[in-house]
């Protein structure tokens, strides 16, 4: 059960951290914080499974010992979606149900004591060199603006994709993300959220095959792309 977020001024994304034990939850959540993440945290007002959808965490973090409420639902989900796991408990290291895992699932094993540097490390490997956390999470501020504002999410989905893209991600993973991203916005009604997503999408996919001289020659704004579709109209605008 998450819903409590422990920020910083500039994050590098979330990290969902699922344990009853609350000395766990607070060494852990330092850690994730000093390492410029922000730590969401298990209440009682939310399943944890559930807040993968509202969260978009980049980084999921089970305490296999002592458990939250539902963290095997929250470790399937995470499968589901390719989000990376670490898990705590060593000793269950060699028990775990691998098969139940995504094939494309990045997993690590926490064990204590471990040192500031190490968790950093740890969590850098398993970050996709194609995902660029703070332009996701800029992407996530953008969405929460009512009513939103086309040009600022635009430009946030430009620089997600075309940083991811350097990275070396997949334009499926990207556009897997932006949909995530979208469907898990508040915005409403579902017919301006799906208008808001198709957007997304269209922006991505015409950044991610652009030629990079256009942001040069400031063609980027009016871009069209060969094989991309033009985005003809802007989409209704959510109301309060």
């Amino acid at each position: 059960m998450l819903s409590q977020t422990a920020g910083t001024a500039t994050t590098r994304g979330t990290i969902v951290v699922a344990s009853s034990n609350a000395v766990f939850i607070d060494i852990v959540g330092d850690l994730v914080a000093a390492c410029g993440f922000t730590p969401v945290y298990s209440s009682a007002h939310e399943h944890a499974w559930l807040s993968l959808t509202r969260t978009q965490p980049c980084i999921v973090i089970c305490d296999c010992a002592a458990p939250a409420e539902g963290v095997g639902r929250l470790i399937d989900e995470a499968s589901a979606r390719h989000t990376p796991l670490v898990l705590s408990d060593t000793r269950m290291q060699q028990s775990t149900d691998h098969d139940a895992l995504s094939p494309l699932q990045r997993v690590a094993w926490l064990a204590f004591p471990v040192s500031r540097d190490a968790f950093s490390a740890m969590l850098e490997t398993l970050l996709p060199s194609g995902i660029a956390t703070s332009e996701h999470a800029a992407i996530a501020t953008a969405l929460t603006v009512t009513p939103v504002n086309e040009e600022s999410l635009r430009r946030a989905v430009w620089d997600y994709v075309g940083v991811a893209r350097d990275r070396g991600a997949v334009l499926g993973q990207l556009v897997a993300t932006l949909s995530d991203l979208a469907d898990a916005s508040s915005i409403a009604p579902t017919s301006v959220r799906q208008a808001v997503m198709r957007g997304m999408i269209h922006w991505g996919t015409e950044e991610y095959f652009r030629d990079p001289s256009d942001a040069a020659h400031g063609h980027r704004a009016g871009a069209s792309v060969a094989g991309v579709p033009p985005y003809n109209g802007q989409f209704a605008r959510s109301v309060p």
